[in-house]
């Protein structure tokens, strides 16, 4: 049927109510609760893209809306509200592993949301395709069936199978014949990208479990119903305190000492505890039941035995008491009145009770152990004999061969029982079988589906279980990981992780940069321009930032088939059949949970040690910067890079005039001295000519021509040497 239709008053609002909902839409719900909540679906994005982020968060808050709106937020302790946080966190973990692709464990393949599923809902919460969960249960009722009509003389055995992640227990009736969602009420469910997959987005109205008479108040949803979230008037064990408690965790203690009246007269003095008290503890000094011996004991043990014997003369004046310690009269004694013969045919009246009862002298007559034939000794003290002497017909175990035997013997023959056993695979081969082989005492050693591992169990009949083993895929930061079973290694990826990627940048820009999401491979370069002022006053020239980058982070490989210990033990043949089933049994309790390495936080550490050493960013560049050099003479002005500016000289021939007045300097181009009123004109020169005429100082350096300021600027200035 259509998926909108009977929904009811919630289901018909749920596209306005739904949709276009974003991460904000608890702003009006419990603070405590919409806290965790949302704190667990930023948690969980980082299975998702960057563009799916606001649409998981969607459909989980609409599942948990519902719950969230009827969470009376009261003040309750937090101690006392763990259970209820934990509940929903759990339901929070399969929501999100529904979101993403889940594998099933029978045939290894990805369960897509249009998909038929089968789902575990009595313990594990595992999915399955329908069609490989119903091959699976047939083929071990159909195991079972055959099992029986070998065997006629055994009970019926119920018609059972069992799931394939956890094996609880399902009866025949209860074979999935048909697709459902995860509540039950719907058949053929239709795929709606806005809920859950699998889910008909109904109210999930499963009975809580514990002591709460209320229903499930999420939205259909995967795995476990979480607590009850409604708060009642809860009284402590004792019923001295009375609080709000949520009603799941509604049985509390209160911390104070539970004072009832016992049996005894005294008050329990344990702290407020749940069930009957305890026997009381209280010290007191008791005398034993035959009042020989005084002790110091707890109350609940007042009455008390010693271990000496009561040795008190009995009524006969013969004999003495022989029990122990104990309170009231002795009693008669044990030897007198009427008496028989060990083989019980005699009765004697008128013996003392010292007076031993002799036999009678007729034939025994007990049955013997055998069950048949009786004793043939006389009368006599002590047991009958435990080995039969009868001679008697008997038959082999395999009903091949008969003997005439003494009855205590048992008939064996030498015939090897032909029979296949109960794995369907291996002959019995035992020495005079009576039809009821043993189970095989094999490995069954046959390649699991996972292609990865033989069979630890001993040999079976029917598919092998899906392989126990699984590892753990984790991302680069170790904060996102999801759980990979054997065999799909192939289809691993690495979990999209939306936490910060911990290795910080190295660069000088490590103040002012975004920081980026956790990655697998090198952290992504950095964007910025150098623009460092160097010493000479310009920027740095690089358009790109020039320090190394961080230590990359490795790329991410596709993990190998986890490995078990206790499996590969099994897996020779000729074991015993003890240790073959303590291997199978520790198989399917090792889950191989390899522990994720964590790259980043190897790439961090790097970071953190190069700092540590006092190795910071790397050196910029030569400015390459073009600057106006005049020679040293001033006759021209050349063009050089910052870098590689210096005095030179371009020679010209000075053409100074010289002290006498009359001739000129002929030398070629040469610094000279120069007094203070002659720089300070040529200074004003070349500010109004943009190139200084002639350098120097008064120790004979020249000028330069260069930007001002360090900041691209046109405008020039007068550097010396």
């Amino acid at each position: 049927m259509p998926r909108t239709a009977g929904r009811g008053q919630h289901g018909s609002n749920r596209d306005n109510s739904v949709k276009g909902r974003g991460p904000s839409m608890q702003a009006g719900m419990p603070s405590k609760a919409a806290w965790h909540i949302e704190d667990g679906l930023s948690d969980d994005a980082g299975h998702c893209d960057e563009q799916d982020k606001d649409k998981e968060q969607t459909i989980q808050s609409s599942i948990f809306q519902q719950y969230l709106d009827v969470c009376d937020e009261a003040d309750v302790d937090q101690q006392t509200d763990i259970l209820f946080v934990r509940g929903l966190m759990r339901v929070r973990e399969y929501l999100s592993a529904g979101q993403d692709t889940t594998m099933c464990l029978i045939c290894l393949g990805s369960i897509k949301p249009t998909e038929a599923i089968w789902h575990c809902g009595s313990s594990c919460f595992a999915l399955f395709h329908l069609p490989c969960i119903q091959e699976w249960a047939r083929n071990q009722l159909g195991t079972a069936a055959y099992k029986a009509s070998r065997d006629s003389t055994a009970a019926p055995a119920p018609a059972e199978w069992g799931c394939p992640k956890c094996r609880y227990i399902y009866t025949a009736q209860q074979l999935p014949s048909s697709y459902c969602c995860f509540c039950g009420k719907q058949e053929e469910p239709e795929w709606d990208p806005w809920i859950v997959p699998h889910s008909c987005g109904e109210l999930c109205s499963k009975s809580l479990p514990g002591n709460c008479s209320h229903s499930c108040m999420l939205l259909c949803h995967p795995g476990p119903c979480p607590p009850c979230p409604l708060l009642v008037d809860a009284s402590c064990h004792c019923g001295k305190a009375t609080v709000k408690q949520r009603c799941a965790n509604s049985e509390f203690s209160c911390e104070a000492v539970c004072g009832k009246r016992l049996s005894c007269g005294h008050s329990c003095h344990e702290v407020c505890h749940p069930g009957d008290c305890l026997p009381c503890q209280q010290v007191v000094t008791a005398g034993c039941a035959c009042g020989a011996e005084t002790a110091t004991v707890p109350c609940y043990q007042s009455l008390w035995h010693c271990s000496k014997y009561c040795n008190k003369p009995l009524a006969c004046g013969r004999h003495i008491c022989q029990q122990v310690c104990h309170a009231g009269p002795c009693g008669r004694c044990p030897e007198e009145g009427q008496r028989h013969c060990p083989c019980g045919k005699a009765t004697y009246r008128e013996l003392k009770c010292d007076e031993k009862v002799p036999c009678c002298g007729e034939t025994c007559g007990k049955l013997l152990v055998c069950g048949v034939h009786r004793c043939q000794e006389r009368c006599h003290y002590g047991p009958c004999t435990r080995v039969c002497r009868e001679l008697v017909t008997k038959t082999c175990r395999c009903s091949r061969t008969q003997k005439q035997v003494l009855c205590s013997t048992d008939v064996r023959c030498d015939s090897k029982c032909s029979n296949t056993r109960s794995c369907g695979r291996h002959p019995c081969k035992r020495r005079c079988c009576d039809g009821h082989c043993p189970p095989c005492e094999e490995v069954c050693n046959r390649k699991l589906r996972c292609g990865n591992h033989r069979c630890p169990a001993p040999c079976h009949s029917g598919p092998c279980r899906p392989c126990p083993l699984s590892q753990t895929i984790s991302c680069a930061c170790g904060q996102t990981s999801y759980s990979l079973p054997c065999g799909a290694e192939a289809a691993a990826a690495a979990p999209r992780c939306l936490q910060a990627c911990p290795v910080p940048p190295t660069c000088r820009h490590a103040a002012v940069t975004q920081p980026h999401k956790c990655h697998w491979g090198p952290c992504p370069p950095c964007r910025f321009a150098c623009k460092t002022v160097l010493p000479c006053g310009h920027t740095c020239s690089s358009s790109s930032c020039h320090d190394n980058p961080p230590p990359a982070v490795p790329g991410f490989q596709q993990p190998k088939p986890p490995k078990s210990q206790s499996a590969a033990a099994a897996g020779g043949k000729g074991s015993q059949a003890s240790n073959i089933a303590a291997a199978a049994a520790a198989a399917e309790q090792d889950m191989c949970r390899v522990a994720a390495s964590v790259p980043a936080s190897v790439a961090a550490a790097a970071v953190a040690a190069t700092a540590a050493a006092g190795q910071g960013p790397q050196r910029c560049p030569a400015c390459t910067t073009k600057v106006q050099v005049q020679c040293v003479g001033g006759h021209e002005v050349r063009i050089f890079d910052c870098h590689a500016v210096q005095p030179y000289s371009c020679t010209q021939w000075c053409g100074r005039p010289l002290q006498c007045g009359n001739h000129t300097c002929s030398r070629p181009c040469h610094a000279v001295a120069w007094d203070r009123s002659d720089e300070a004109a040529a200074a004003a020169t070349a500010g109004s000519t943009g190139i200084l005429a002639h350098g120097g100082s008064s120790s004979g350096s020249s000028g330069i021509l260069a930007p001002s300021g360090g900041n691209g600027s046109s405008s020039n200035t007068l550097v010396h040497f």
